[in-house]
Protein backbone atom coordinates (compact mmCIF):
# COMPACT_ATOMS: atom_id res chain seq x y z
CA UNK A 1 0.00 0.00 0.00
CA UNK A 2 2.67 2.28 0.88
CA UNK A 3 4.32 2.01 -2.29
CA UNK A 4 1.50 2.57 -3.95
CA UNK A 5 1.04 5.75 -2.36
CA UNK A 6 4.90 6.67 -3.32
CA UNK A 7 3.96 5.40 -6.95
CA UNK A 8 0.99 7.59 -7.63
CA UNK A 9 3.04 10.86 -5.82
CA UNK A 10 5.69 10.17 -8.30
CA UNK A 11 3.31 10.05 -11.13
CA UNK A 12 1.96 12.85 -9.96
CA UNK A 13 5.02 14.82 -10.21
CA UNK A 14 5.84 13.75 -13.64
CA UNK A 15 2.90 15.31 -14.88
CA UNK A 16 2.72 18.06 -13.16
CA UNK A 17 2.83 21.25 -15.57
CA UNK A 18 5.43 23.90 -15.77
CA UNK A 19 2.82 26.17 -14.65
CA UNK A 20 2.02 24.26 -11.47
CA UNK A 21 5.37 23.96 -10.39
CA UNK A 22 6.17 27.66 -10.98
CA UNK A 23 2.49 27.92 -8.47
CA UNK A 24 4.46 25.88 -6.17
CA UNK A 25 7.27 28.12 -5.92
CA UNK A 26 5.95 30.92 -5.56
CA UNK A 27 3.69 29.75 -2.50
CA UNK A 28 6.82 28.09 -0.88
CA UNK A 29 8.57 31.52 -1.73
CA UNK A 30 5.61 33.33 -0.06
CA UNK A 31 5.93 30.87 2.82
CA UNK A 32 9.26 30.97 3.50
CA UNK A 33 9.76 34.75 3.79
CA UNK A 34 6.53 35.37 4.79
CA UNK A 35 5.69 37.40 2.32
CA UNK A 36 2.58 39.67 2.43
CA UNK A 37 0.74 41.94 0.13
CA UNK A 38 -2.07 44.74 0.16
CA UNK A 39 -4.25 44.18 -3.05
CA UNK A 40 -4.48 41.42 -5.59
CA UNK A 41 -2.37 43.72 -8.27
CA UNK A 42 0.67 44.49 -5.43
CA UNK A 43 1.22 40.41 -5.83
CA UNK A 44 0.76 40.00 -9.06
CA UNK A 45 3.21 42.71 -9.70
CA UNK A 46 5.63 40.36 -7.20
CA UNK A 47 4.69 37.41 -8.45
CA UNK A 48 5.94 38.96 -12.08
CA UNK A 49 9.25 40.38 -10.47
CA UNK A 50 10.19 36.69 -8.98
CA UNK A 51 9.17 35.46 -12.26
CA UNK A 52 11.66 37.41 -14.11
CA UNK A 53 14.92 36.50 -11.37
CA UNK A 54 14.07 33.14 -11.45
CA UNK A 55 14.21 32.72 -15.11
CA UNK A 56 17.56 35.60 -14.66
CA UNK A 57 19.07 33.18 -11.77
CA UNK A 58 18.37 30.18 -14.08
CA UNK A 59 20.40 31.51 -17.09
CA UNK A 60 23.18 33.22 -15.41
CA UNK A 61 24.21 29.73 -13.35
CA UNK A 62 23.94 28.20 -16.69
CA UNK A 63 27.32 30.56 -17.97
CA UNK A 64 28.82 30.12 -14.19
CA UNK A 65 28.02 25.78 -14.81
CA UNK A 66 30.20 26.28 -17.96
CA UNK A 67 32.81 28.77 -15.92
CA UNK A 68 31.83 31.66 -17.77
CA UNK A 69 30.95 33.37 -14.50
CA UNK A 70 32.65 33.76 -11.60
CA UNK A 71 30.11 33.59 -9.17
CA UNK A 72 26.55 32.17 -8.85
CA UNK A 73 23.32 34.06 -7.76
CA UNK A 74 20.48 32.64 -6.11
CA UNK A 75 16.59 34.02 -4.87
CA UNK A 76 16.14 35.11 -1.57
CA UNK A 77 13.86 37.63 0.20
CA UNK A 78 14.18 40.17 -2.16
CA UNK A 79 13.16 38.35 -5.19
CA UNK A 80 9.82 39.67 -5.39
CA UNK A 81 11.01 42.92 -6.72
CA UNK A 82 12.03 44.31 -10.03
CA UNK A 83 15.88 45.48 -10.21
CA UNK A 84 14.73 49.07 -10.73
CA UNK A 85 11.99 48.86 -7.45
CA UNK A 86 15.01 47.24 -5.33
CA UNK A 87 17.57 49.67 -6.13
CA UNK A 88 15.05 52.43 -5.21
CA UNK A 89 14.25 50.55 -1.86
CA UNK A 90 17.73 49.38 -0.82
CA UNK A 91 20.41 51.19 -2.76
CA UNK A 92 20.75 54.22 -0.30
CA UNK A 93 24.55 55.64 -0.75
CA UNK A 94 25.03 59.28 -1.69
CA UNK A 95 28.19 61.36 -0.86
CA UNK A 96 28.08 64.64 -0.80
CA UNK A 97 31.23 64.70 -2.96
CA UNK A 98 33.98 62.85 -4.21
CA UNK A 99 36.14 63.02 -1.45
CA UNK A 100 39.83 64.01 -2.46
CA UNK A 101 41.30 64.80 0.75
CA UNK A 102 44.26 62.27 1.74
CA UNK A 103 44.40 59.34 3.94
CA UNK A 104 46.61 59.81 7.54
CA UNK A 105 49.39 57.75 8.15
CA UNK A 106 48.74 54.59 9.14
CA UNK A 107 51.80 54.01 11.14
CA UNK A 108 54.96 56.03 11.81
CA UNK A 109 57.54 56.28 8.75
CA UNK A 110 56.75 54.73 5.56
CA UNK A 111 53.38 53.19 4.55
CA UNK A 112 53.85 49.38 4.42
CA UNK A 113 53.93 47.99 0.80
CA UNK A 114 50.74 45.37 -0.01
CA UNK A 115 53.75 42.57 -0.65
CA UNK A 116 54.54 42.98 3.37
CA UNK A 117 50.44 42.15 4.50
CA UNK A 118 49.00 38.99 5.63
CA UNK A 119 48.08 37.55 2.37
CA UNK A 120 44.18 36.81 4.00
CA UNK A 121 42.29 39.14 6.74
CA UNK A 122 38.91 38.28 7.94
CA UNK A 123 38.03 40.89 10.83
CA UNK A 124 34.48 38.77 11.55
CA UNK A 125 36.46 35.56 12.41
CA UNK A 126 38.60 37.44 14.64
CA UNK A 127 35.44 38.78 16.48
CA UNK A 128 35.23 42.13 15.41
CA UNK A 129 32.39 42.05 13.39
CA UNK A 130 28.50 41.75 15.18
CA UNK A 131 25.96 40.13 13.28
CA UNK A 132 24.50 40.76 9.84
CA UNK A 133 21.68 42.74 10.00
CA UNK A 134 18.81 42.94 7.31
CA UNK A 135 17.58 46.83 6.79
CA UNK A 136 14.44 45.88 5.15
CA UNK A 137 12.94 46.77 1.30
CA UNK A 138 11.53 49.90 3.57
CA UNK A 139 14.08 51.57 4.35
CA UNK A 140 17.41 52.37 2.36
CA UNK A 141 19.52 52.86 5.61
CA UNK A 142 22.67 50.49 3.88
CA UNK A 143 24.80 53.70 4.96
CA UNK A 144 23.62 53.52 8.63
CA UNK A 145 25.10 49.75 8.66
CA UNK A 146 28.17 50.59 7.20
CA UNK A 147 29.01 53.37 9.85
CA UNK A 148 28.21 51.37 12.79
CA UNK A 149 29.91 48.28 11.54
CA UNK A 150 33.07 50.50 10.54
CA UNK A 151 32.80 51.92 14.24
CA UNK A 152 31.93 48.67 16.01
CA UNK A 153 35.68 47.27 14.74
CA UNK A 154 37.18 50.44 15.85
CA UNK A 155 35.72 50.42 19.32
CA UNK A 156 36.28 46.84 19.58
CA UNK A 157 40.15 47.60 18.76
CA UNK A 158 40.16 50.13 21.84
CA UNK A 159 39.55 46.82 24.05
CA UNK A 160 35.90 47.12 24.57
CA UNK A 161 33.20 44.31 24.03
CA UNK A 162 31.77 44.09 20.68
CA UNK A 163 28.29 45.23 20.71
CA UNK A 164 25.96 46.22 17.81
CA UNK A 165 25.44 49.99 17.71
CA UNK A 166 22.35 52.14 16.72
CA UNK A 167 21.77 52.13 13.06
CA UNK A 168 18.26 54.18 13.64
CA UNK A 169 20.31 56.61 16.00
CA UNK A 170 22.23 57.37 12.79
CA UNK A 171 18.60 57.09 10.56
CA UNK A 172 16.91 59.33 12.83
CA UNK A 173 19.44 61.78 13.91
CA UNK A 174 22.31 63.02 11.39
CA UNK A 175 20.06 64.21 9.26
CA UNK A 176 21.42 67.70 10.50
CA UNK A 177 24.88 66.48 8.58
CA UNK A 178 23.06 66.36 5.15
CA UNK A 179 21.74 62.61 6.05
CA UNK A 180 18.42 61.92 4.36
CA UNK A 181 17.41 59.02 6.74
CA UNK A 182 15.43 56.15 4.66
CA UNK A 183 16.18 57.69 1.30
CA UNK A 184 19.89 58.02 1.09
CA UNK A 185 23.12 59.04 3.44
CA UNK A 186 26.73 59.10 3.67
CA UNK A 187 28.79 57.13 5.95
CA UNK A 188 31.31 60.29 6.75
CA UNK A 189 28.09 62.35 7.33
CA UNK A 190 27.38 60.07 9.90
CA UNK A 191 30.74 59.60 11.34
CA UNK A 192 30.65 63.27 11.52
CA UNK A 193 27.68 63.27 13.20
CA UNK A 194 29.29 60.55 16.14
CA UNK A 195 31.65 63.02 16.71
CA UNK A 196 29.93 66.34 17.60
CA UNK A 197 27.20 64.05 19.26
CA UNK A 198 29.87 62.73 21.35
CA UNK A 199 28.29 59.09 21.17
CA UNK A 200 26.47 56.46 19.13
CA UNK A 201 23.59 54.50 21.22
CA UNK A 202 24.01 50.81 21.13
CA UNK A 203 21.27 48.49 18.82
CA UNK A 204 19.94 47.88 22.44
CA UNK A 205 18.68 51.50 23.20
CA UNK A 206 18.17 52.47 20.14
CA UNK A 207 16.85 49.51 18.12
CA UNK A 208 15.94 49.19 14.28
CA UNK A 209 12.77 50.25 13.46
CA UNK A 210 13.40 50.67 9.43
CA UNK A 211 11.58 54.08 9.24
CA UNK A 212 12.34 57.89 10.10
CA UNK A 213 11.71 58.84 13.24
CA UNK A 214 12.73 61.84 15.58
CA UNK A 215 15.52 61.93 17.11
CA UNK A 216 15.58 60.22 20.39
CA UNK A 217 19.38 59.60 21.23
CA UNK A 218 19.70 58.84 25.20
CA UNK A 219 23.32 59.47 26.77
CA UNK A 220 22.71 56.70 28.74
CA UNK A 221 22.84 53.75 26.01
CA UNK A 222 25.78 55.46 24.49
CA UNK A 223 28.13 52.76 23.28
CA UNK A 224 29.95 54.24 20.32
CA UNK A 225 32.30 57.14 20.10
CA UNK A 226 34.46 58.31 17.07
CA UNK A 227 36.85 62.02 16.85
CA UNK A 228 36.08 62.17 12.96
CA UNK A 229 37.55 60.27 10.18
CA UNK A 230 39.90 58.77 7.53
CA UNK A 231 39.17 58.55 3.87
CA UNK A 232 41.29 56.07 2.11
CA UNK A 233 43.22 56.90 -0.93
CA UNK A 234 40.86 57.35 -3.36
CA UNK A 235 40.07 54.31 -6.17
CA UNK A 236 43.69 52.55 -4.97
CA UNK A 237 42.86 49.02 -3.83
CA UNK A 238 46.64 48.88 -2.46
CA UNK A 239 45.88 51.58 -0.42
CA UNK A 240 42.54 49.86 0.56
CA UNK A 241 43.98 46.33 1.54
CA UNK A 242 46.77 48.37 3.79
CA UNK A 243 43.59 49.93 5.71
CA UNK A 244 42.13 46.80 6.15
CA UNK A 245 45.01 45.25 7.25
CA UNK A 246 45.95 47.50 9.69
CA UNK A 247 42.77 49.00 10.87
CA UNK A 248 39.92 47.04 10.76
CA UNK A 249 36.68 46.88 9.27
CA UNK A 250 36.63 49.88 6.72
CA UNK A 251 32.77 50.89 5.28
CA UNK A 252 32.75 51.58 1.41
CA UNK A 253 30.45 52.00 -1.15
CA UNK A 254 29.57 49.57 -4.76
CA UNK A 255 27.66 49.79 -7.44
CA UNK A 256 24.76 47.73 -7.17
CA UNK A 257 23.19 47.48 -10.33
CA UNK A 258 22.99 44.70 -12.08
CA UNK A 259 22.47 41.27 -10.81
CA UNK A 260 24.32 42.08 -7.63
CA UNK A 261 20.85 41.53 -5.28
CA UNK A 262 21.13 37.89 -6.45
CA UNK A 263 24.42 37.30 -5.57
CA UNK A 264 24.89 33.96 -3.33
CA UNK A 265 28.71 32.35 -3.64
CA UNK A 266 31.64 33.06 -5.75
CA UNK A 267 33.75 36.08 -6.66
CA UNK A 268 31.46 38.93 -7.74
CA UNK A 269 32.72 40.12 -11.16
CA UNK A 270 30.95 42.28 -13.21
CA UNK A 271 32.23 43.89 -16.36
CA UNK A 272 29.22 46.13 -16.70
CA UNK A 273 30.05 47.57 -12.74
CA UNK A 274 30.78 51.57 -13.21
CA UNK A 275 32.32 53.38 -10.35
CA UNK A 276 29.26 55.36 -10.11
CA UNK A 277 28.21 54.16 -6.50
CA UNK A 278 25.03 53.17 -4.89
CA UNK A 279 25.24 50.81 -1.81
CA UNK A 280 27.06 50.65 1.13
CA UNK A 281 28.87 47.96 2.36
CA UNK A 282 31.69 47.07 5.06
CA UNK A 283 34.78 45.43 4.08
CA UNK A 284 35.66 43.02 6.58
CA UNK A 285 38.47 41.44 5.39
CA UNK A 286 40.02 39.88 1.80
CA UNK A 287 42.13 36.81 0.52
CA UNK A 288 42.48 34.92 -2.63
CA UNK A 289 40.05 32.27 -4.36
CA UNK A 290 41.87 29.46 -5.65
CA UNK A 291 39.07 29.80 -8.84
CA UNK A 292 38.44 32.86 -9.15
CA UNK A 293 41.61 34.98 -7.60
CA UNK A 294 41.68 37.66 -5.20
CA UNK A 295 38.79 39.10 -3.89
CA UNK A 296 37.45 41.57 -0.63
CA UNK A 297 35.02 40.28 1.71
CA UNK A 298 31.86 42.33 2.41
CA UNK A 299 29.45 41.98 5.27
CA UNK A 300 25.78 43.71 3.94
CA UNK A 301 22.59 44.64 5.57
CA UNK A 302 20.54 42.54 3.31
CA UNK A 303 19.82 40.02 5.35
CA UNK A 304 21.48 36.17 5.62
CA UNK A 305 19.32 35.21 2.48
CA UNK A 306 21.60 37.12 0.68
CA UNK A 307 25.32 36.09 -0.09
CA UNK A 308 26.80 33.71 1.70
CA UNK A 309 24.26 34.19 5.03
CA UNK A 310 24.95 37.62 4.27
CA UNK A 311 28.32 37.99 3.52
CA UNK A 312 30.23 38.15 -0.25
CA UNK A 313 33.24 38.36 -2.08
CA UNK A 314 33.83 40.82 -4.21
CA UNK A 315 36.46 41.01 -6.85
CA UNK A 316 39.62 42.56 -5.86
CA UNK A 317 42.73 44.27 -8.12
CA UNK A 318 40.46 44.06 -11.03
CA UNK A 319 40.74 47.92 -11.94
CA UNK A 320 38.60 48.65 -9.15
CA UNK A 321 35.64 46.74 -10.40
CA UNK A 322 32.26 48.36 -8.90
CA UNK A 323 33.79 51.12 -7.63
CA UNK A 324 34.81 49.01 -3.95
CA UNK A 325 37.68 51.60 -3.61
CA UNK A 326 36.37 55.04 -4.78
CA UNK A 327 34.85 56.06 -1.21
CA UNK A 328 36.22 53.70 1.55
CA UNK A 329 37.03 55.46 4.84
CA UNK A 330 36.73 54.61 8.74
CA UNK A 331 36.25 56.36 11.92
CA UNK A 332 39.02 57.82 13.97
CA UNK A 333 39.09 56.96 17.94
CA UNK A 334 41.46 58.40 20.21
CA UNK A 335 42.30 56.62 23.87
CA UNK A 336 40.89 59.70 25.12
CA UNK A 337 37.57 58.63 24.25
CA UNK A 338 36.46 57.17 27.22
CA UNK A 339 37.34 60.07 29.39
CA UNK A 340 35.73 62.82 27.00
CA UNK A 341 32.41 60.67 26.68
CA UNK A 342 32.40 59.62 30.35
CA UNK A 343 32.68 63.82 31.33
CA UNK A 344 29.57 64.19 29.34
CA UNK A 345 27.66 62.05 30.96
CA UNK A 346 28.77 63.77 34.73
CA UNK A 347 27.76 66.96 33.21
CA UNK A 348 24.13 65.72 32.20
Amino acid sequence: MMWSVVLLCLLAGARASPLQLLNEEWTAFKLQHDARYGSVAEEARAREAFENNRLAVARHNQRYALGLESYRTGLNKYSDLAPADFASRMNGFQPHARRQRPARPLRRGAAPAAGDLPGHKDWAAEGYVTSVKDQTSDCASCWAFAAAGALEGQVRRKGYKIEPLSAQNLVDCSTKFGNEGCKCGDTNRAFMYVYVNAGLDSEDTYPYEARDGPCRYDINGTYGWDDGFIDVNADNETALQITVAEVGPVAAAIDANGNFKDYKSGVYYNATCTTTVTHSVLVVGYGTDEREGDYWLIKNSWGTTWGEAGYGKMARNRDNNCGIASFASYPYLYDRMMTRHQTMINNN
